[in-house]
């Protein structure tokens, strides 16, 4: 049924960059379903890395420096 209401907004259209994340989660969530594997989702990871960057910018070098410290020892650790 058609929202004939006068107060109705129009339906928003995607933009391309929405489609294409759309078109890739859905052949993402078939390639788990098929394979049994799970995908890393690669435009959450860039968003992440984004946010992680201009954290990095606020903190000061030493505190760079000591996380950078750990991260290390952890990996090595494995």
């Amino acid at each position: 049924m058609v929202n004939c209401s006068p107060m109705a907004k129009p339906p928003r259209e995607q933009l391309p960059e929405e489609m294409a994340d759309e078109s890739l989660s859905v052949a993402r969530s078939i390639l788990e379903r098929v394979t049994g594997e799970k995908m890393p989702n690669r435009v959450l990871a860039a968003r992440a890395a984004a946010g992680g960057a201009a954290r990095a910018a606020k903190m000061t070098p030493e505190r760079r420096t000591q996380i950078a410290a750990k991260a290390a020892a952890s990996r090595w650790k494995k």
